[in-house]
């Protein structure tokens, strides 16, 4: 294999589209369908690599209790906000 790629998306469509695309070219796949799923795969399979759809269902940016002024993990852009996340984590 040529790496590991996790793909979180909330539609099938684009997951499945880009698993083919991809294990065609030898890449593991492995798929994601919510932020605590991610964070959660990305914990236990450490992928080389994370492709993001544009909002994920738990994000902190989708949650109206977030409040980015005391919590750095929110933000207007739930894929940057989920980027922070998985930074921050030590446990990758």
């Amino acid at each position: 294999m040529a790496g590991r790629i996790l793909i979180a998306d909330t539609t099938a469509a684009s997951r499945i589209i880009l698993k083919a695309k991809l294990e065609a070219a030898r890449y593991d796949i492995l798929q994601a369908t919510s932020c605590e799923d991610l964070l959660a795969r990305a914990r236990t399979d450490h992928p080389d690599m994370v492709i993001l759809g544009a909002q994920l269902p738990g994000d902190a940016a989708s949650d109206p209790t977030c409040d980015p002024a005391s919590d750095p993990t929110c933000d207007a852009a739930s894929g940057l906000a989920t980027c922070r996340r998985l930074k921050a984590d030590p446990a990758l």
